[in-house]
């Protein structure tokens, strides 16, 4: 394997468009993301009410544990 692997520019501008994941680390719930994770999470599709939400199942999951105390802080 060489000491330095080239990545040409067309997949450097495809890696540019992802989004960092610093983004999703400091999330500011709003009251109503809140209340739709409390009313939901146990009688809708976890990835499907997610994916509404704007995150990953992962952080739903986290926030609505911690929103019900189920979460350790």
């Amino acid at each position: 394997m060489p000491d330095t692997l080239e990545i040409s520019e067309d997949m450097m501008a495809k890696i540019a468009e992802i989004e960092d994941t610093s983004k999703f680390q400091h999330k500011i719930w709003s009251a109503e993301e809140d209340a739709i994770l409390l009313k939901y999470w146990k009688v809708k599709n976890k990835s499907q009410l997610s994916k509404v939400i704007g995150v990953s199942e992962t952080t739903a999951r986290e926030r609505y544990l911690k929103l019900t105390k189920d979460y350790p802080d």
